[in-house]
């Protein structure tokens, strides 16, 4: 017989990953779900999987763009959960690492050596540094330069600013 806590926690993390794989539905990543979109997915986990409680976030281009907790920790009890509600998420933390590895794998960015383990691939760094580049010159800087035009700045005179504010070489090593 299955003891009832492990029953909940079982039943709660596939809640999770239930919800997490219908937030990462193209319609999520295009925008297509606003929050009451979300909040009624979040509904209909916790009664599919009949788990009391669960707690949400969404980030996107590095910003939450939704936190919210839905329900109580524990049926019959008060206590709702919140957006700092710790879970017991058992050993699902080895799956996620796994799952993160594999995509730096993936990516180019990690090797595995059968065996051995592994191993940050030559460049790593650099290409980690040039995709980081990349996604602020499209996605932030425009976001800059729209602030600068909006509160009237001059581009020449911040860059001077910014010159004489620089430390000297040797100031921070």
């Amino acid at each position: 017989m299955t003891h009832p806590g492990r029953r909940t926690a079982r039943t709660a993390v596939h809640a999770v990953l239930a919800v997490c794989l219908l937030l990462h539905a193209p319609a999520v990543l295009a925008g297509g779900l606003d929050a009451d979109a979300i909040d009624r997915l979040a509904s209909r986990a916790m009664t599919a999987f009949d788990v009391p409680g669960m707690a949400i976030g969404v980030v996107k281009d590095g910003a939450v763009v939704y936190a919210r907790g839905h329900g109580v920790r524990e049926l019959g009890r008060d206590g709702a959960i919140d957006t700092d509600t710790p879970f017991k998420v058992a050993s699902n933390s080895k799956a996620f690492t796994a799952a993160a590895l594999a995509i730096l794998v993936d990516e180019g960015l990690v090797e595995k050596r059968r065996g051995r383990g592994m191993f940050v691939n030559d460049g790593a760094r650099k290409q980690l540094l040039k995709d980081e580049r990349e996604r602020f010159v499209k996605q932030e800087w425009p976001k800059v330069v729209e602030t600068i035009e909006r509160l009237g700045l001059d581009v020449g005179m911040l860059l001077a600013d910014v010159g004489q504010a620089a430390p000297k070489e040797g100031e921070n090593d």
